[in-house]
């Protein structure tokens, strides 16, 4: 409206690269048409989106600056353990650079698009508006999540796990989007039943419900009823695991899929697909 005032959201970032690329969540830049970075010295950047992903709530961003910048280390998420000690910085109702300390409450925990980044961290290190995009931070200084939501007034905290964010880091670098891998299967945990059939303990793999006509799985001879053990080498165990294997994998892939079909053992080797827009 004529005379109106833009409106300004806050939120929090991290750089991982020297010449100031930022990683934040993507609902913190959605809207922006200038995007201002604060530094730790108080310096102020302007920013431009290099790549966005809507569906995994991620956003890359280049800082305007020939600066070199220092950068945090990465760390592997899938090392955390409940218990563990963590830390969350970010800028929380526009307090700047807020540190809060917890532990890790839970992994892989479902909570909105689990199956896309592998089920969240949860803890209960205080995460409030402001802190989405910030670090979580492990005891050794690496980051291990990317703080994303909150439930009730932030006793409990989601983020990302930093594993999932690497994995799609080069995609938003290169091609400024997520394009997201896909097998065309419905799956479901195994039970006992399900287990016996197929000659494995009860936490031996994830069971095929049905799979989609001429889609990747289809094209590559897997069936209902065949119960996936291993994706490309990695061990599969719940179907989260399944989702987030296979949606980190780039689209076009030839992968390994080795599963039990009758308590006998097949190797199908097919080539990943593209999860459609619908599914995502």
């Amino acid at each position: 409206m004529p005379g109106s005032q833009p409106q300004t959201a806050t939120g929090s970032g991290f750089i991982i690269r020297s010449d100031g690329l930022v990683v934040t969540n993507d609902h913190v830049v959605e809207d922006g048409i200038r995007i201002d970075v604060q530094l730790y010295g108080g310096q102020t950047l302007e920013a431009k989106v290099v790549g966005r992903d809507p569906v995994g709530d991620l956003a890359l961003l280049k800082l305007q600056t020939n600066q070199r910048l220092p950068v945090v280390p990465l760390g592997r998420s899938s090392a955390l353990q409940v218990g563990e000690f963590v830390a969350a910085f970010g800028s929380p109702f526009g307090f700047e650079h807020i540190m809060t300390f917890g532990v890790v409450s839970a992994i892989k925990r479902r909570f909105m698009r689990s199956g896309i980044v592998g089920g969240y961290i949860q803890t209960d290190a205080s995460i409030n508006t402001g802190n989405s995009g910030g670090p979580l931070v492990n005891m050794h200084g690496a980051v291990v999540g990317l703080n994303t939501a909150t439930v009730g007034r932030g006793e409990l905290g989601f983020a990302i796990p930093i594993d999932a964010v690497k994995a799609v880091l080069p995609q938003l670098h290169q091609s400024g989007d997520v394009r997201r891998g896909w097998l065309g299967v419905q799956i479901r945990p195994l039970d006992g039943d399900n287990a016996r059939d197929a000659g494995l303990g009860r936490n031996g793999g994830v069971y095929v419900l049905d799979v989609l006509n001429d889609q990747p799985a289809h094209r590559a001879g897997i069936i209902a009823g065949d119960v996936i053990t291993q994706f490309n080498g990695s061990a599969i165990q719940t179907p989260l695991d399944l989702q987030s294997a296979v949606a980190s994998t780039p689209v076009g892939t030839i992968v390994k899929i080795q599963l039990m079909r009758k308590k006998a053992q097949q190797v199908v080797q097919l080539t990943v697909g593209e999860m459609p827009a619908e599914s995502q």
